[in-house]
């Protein structure tokens, strides 16, 4: 990214862009990670420290997410807080995990990519179902049973 000369007439504006970036930043990160970003005087450079730290993927992450997912249940809560909690962390693994998006030249024509976006959907719902108390067992097969599955949301 260039910065502009002091001279540019977007200087100014591009200036306080950064600062304001650079302070969302600094407010959004823990205490001890702002620290060590707090000297850098770009976005930009900021960034790609975070990005240099905190951006490879962590299997140990990936597995306690899957192993975490798969044993949540609802038990006494209400339906509302364990669906949050069950977004929450498939929101996390799919930030690990993202479905690829097409990068050649001309798009491809397949469905590969949709193909995959839709089991995904399909595995969240069944694994919210199959979470669910047992006084939604008739709920939980009627929703199975339908063709299409209903949006998760």
């Amino acid at each position: 990214m260039l910065i502009p000369d002091n001279d540019d007439l977007n200087c100014i504006a591009w200036e306080s862009c950064n600062h304001l970036l650079l302070s969302w930043v600094l407010n959004y990160v823990s205490e001890s990670t702002a620290q060590t970003i707090v000297f850098h005087d770009n976005i930009v450079y900021a960034w790609d420290d975070l990005k240099e730290r905190f951006g490879k993927v962590d299997r140990i992450c990936i597995s306690y997410l899957h192993s975490t997912i798969h044993s949540l249940k609802h038990g006494t809560k209400i339906v509302l807080e364990y669906f949050i909690e069950l977004i929450t962390l498939w929101d996390e693994l799919n930030s690990h995990r993202p479905i690829p998006n097409c990068m050649c030249i001309h798009p491809c024509r397949c469905y590969s990519i949709r193909l995959a976006k839709h089991y995904r959907t399909e595995d969240q719902i069944i694994q919210f179902l199959t979470g669910l108390n047992e006084s939604f067992s008739v709920v939980k097969i009627k929703i199975v049973l339908m063709e299409p599955l209903p949006p998760i949301k």
